[in-house]
């Protein structure tokens, strides 16, 4: 029964991350951005309380993993390839990446299966 935000931007590289709703958002309230990029939580505005979680995909979680090495390739994100997959911490912000169902670049995945991944809120919120 706990209210909470659920927040959805654009890809960042379509350069119209836009947080203007948000503004009118109730901060007493949770929220969840949603971002195709992890690296949208480089883009959260200053003046906001940070997301309390962000949940992002994009990377494929490097889509070929290597034992003792991990992701062959580089996914563009600027956050690092800590980030390609996984609950990761930044700032104090929690970022859950999913390695998704699908490849890029042809269907190539090495030690790296596909996921769905399913998260469940038991109403902890915040999870920082």
């Amino acid at each position: 029964g706990q209210k909470i935000c659920l927040y959805g931007v654009d890809d960042i590289w379509g350069g119209k991350t836009d947080y203007s709703d948000l503004m009118k958002w109730n901060s007493n309230y949770p929220v969840i951005l949603i971002s195709h990029n992890p690296d949208a939580v480089l883009t959260w505005p200053e003046k906001l309380k940070k997301p309390d979680l962000v949940l992002a995909g994009h990377t494929h979680g490097g889509q070929i993993r290597l034992p003792f090495i991990g992701p062959l390739g580089e996914a563009d994100v600027a956050l690092g390839k800590k980030y390609y997959k996984g609950l990761n911490y930044w700032n104090d912000i929690p970022i859950f990446v999913t390695v998704g169902v699908s490849e890029t670049g042809g269907p190539v995945r090495f030690l790296n299966p596909p996921e769905v991944a399913v998260i469940t809120l038991d109403g902890s919120l915040p999870l920082h």
